[in-house]
């Protein structure tokens, strides 16, 4: 019998090859996620299987960085198949200094993606603090081997431009984003030994700094600073006349526009970083209240958090509880399914009547998630367009309405492919919708079309031979 290491490793082992098989006949980034969705189980993050890591380590693998393999790994963050957490610890472990158009290639994907990254309802989001900090660990040690070669930068070395440059545009960027300050002030507790590093990789840069008359064409002095601020912020008290200073922002915390709907650990986060600069709960509240509006957290649950943060608590998320018992017993399934099977046209309503005890939500959840029905008693095709097509081919109807427990003639089988290939996708208009569908189905192969319409005839052949009655899938 095989493990759960042992099925993990051959998921793993099944990605690489995909990967080598996208290189090889040089797939888009479309195509890479058509196929890598054959692999993943459904509703499972790449994550679980090192998905971030297998494709950065092909990207990275030659001297120069693979831009086709890293549009695989854009295509699957857009895609939700990979976390921002994943990604960011896995170019943090990446130390090919001695390979500057990869460390240029990270950090301009870094520049790509930074506005974007957010734990918001991802079971990840216990994570992302701690890759965050560590990619300004990263950030740091680019600089920092950069200023140890700036005499190769002065005789024309133009490689090493971009990483002192870069780095300090992403920091500042970085600063600037009072969700990330809030998270990198979170890892200074959870992540010390990382958070020491990073004080320590400060420290050597600005001394570094020091020695060396050269500036860089952007500004490292103010970047550096805002990067100690995880340091200062526990003995001094900035001036809140200095609306764009990094530091002014983190200490207070305001932003021009309401957040709507912020994820629990987000304002408790908030709430931890503002106790330990003293702040009283009553203040607290204002300042959540001025950024996230009057949907957030009541007094009460902030005087709470205070309390037990102030107690020693350093973890924002729920703890683990047992759930209430499950209403949904296999004896009612059993029973409502047998009464879907002595009338097969049966509705909701009436299995409501025949089971007043029971909502109709809960009843339409057994029907739809626990007994795998689709709609029951919908109404077959009734749309003139249609009906004037059929017509105009001369084929027979069926009474067979489309969505009923029967497995219906005319289901075409690439709606299912279809559906899969959008899930998780998000699109800004209708034409870009239109666009992708179109890509989809002209990169198809003409068997995927054969083969479906080979389908119908097995499938009319079980609805005539059993007169009317029920067909098993």
């Amino acid at each position: 019998m095989r493990g759960p290491l042992s099925s993990m490793t051959s998921k793993t082992s099944s990605l690489k090859a995909l990967l080598l098989r996208a290189w090889r006949e040089r797939w888009s980034d479309l195509q890479w996620g058509i196929h890598i969705k054959t692999i993943l189980p459904r509703g499972v993050s790449g994550d679980v299987y090192n998905l971030a890591d297998c494709i950065l380590q092909q990207a990275l693998v030659g001297p120069g960085p693979n831009q086709l393999v890293v549009s695989y790994l854009k295509h699957s963050l857009s895609s939700q198949l990979v976390s921002y957490a994943a990604v960011l610890q896995r170019i943090s472990k990446y130390d090919g200094f001695h390979k500057p158009h990869c460390i240029i290639s990270l950090l301009e994907f870094l520049e790509a993606i930074q506005g974007g990254i957010t734990c918001r309802g991802k079971p990840e989001e216990g994570l992302l603090a701690a890759a965050v900090l560590s990619i300004v660990q990263w950030l740091l040690t680019c600089m920092q081997h950069a200023l140890k070669n700036l005499p190769e930068l002065k005789n024309g070395n133009i490689e090493l431009t971009p990483m002192l440059d870069k780095p300090a545009v992403i920091l500042a960027e970085l600063l600037k984003c009072d969700f990330l300050v809030a998270m990198l002030y979170l890892a200074k507790h959870e992540c010390r030994d990382v958070y020491h590093e990073v004080v320590k990789k400060c420290q050597e840069v600005e001394a570094l700094m020091s020695q060396n008359s050269f500036q860089p064409g952007v500004p490292i002095g103010d970047s550096m600073r805002s990067t100690g601020f995880l340091n200062m912020c526990s003995h001094n008290v900035v001036s809140t006349g200095c609306n764009k200073s990094p530091l002014c922002i983190l200490c207070y915390f305001k932003m021009n526009d309401v957040i709507d709907n912020p994820a629990d650990c987000e304002v408790r986060s908030v709430i931890r970083f503002l106790s330990a600069r003293h702040l009283k709960p009553a203040e607290i509240y204002r300042q959540l209240k001025e950024v996230y509006g009057d949907t957030v957290m009541n007094e009460r649950n902030v005087r709470k958090w205070c309390e037990m943060f102030n107690n020693g608590r350093t973890n924002v998320h729920d703890e683990t509880r047992p759930g209430r018992p499950s209403l949904i017993t296999e004896d009612l399934k059993t029973k409502v399914n047998d009464r879907i099977l002595q009338d097969r046209r049966t509705s909701l309503d009436e299995l409501y009547i025949a089971f007043p005890d029971i909502s109709r939500s809960l009843l339409g959840e057994i029907v739809s998630q626990h007994l795998g029905y689709h709609k029951i008693c919908a109404r077959p095709h009734t749309a003139a367009s249609t009906r004037e097509l059929l017509d105009q081919f001369g084929w027979e109807i069926f009474d067979h309405p489309p969505y009923s427990p029967d497995p219906a003639p005319s289901d075409f089988h690439l709606f299912t492919k279809l559906k899969d290939f959008l899930g998780g996708t998000r699109f800004g208009s209708d034409e870009e919708l239109k666009k992708t569908v179109n890509t989809w189905l002209n990169e198809l192969a003409a068997e995927e079309y054969n083969t479906g319409i080979l389908k119908l005839l097995n499938r009319y052949d079980k609805c005539l031979n059993v007169g009317g009655d029920y067909v098993e899938k």
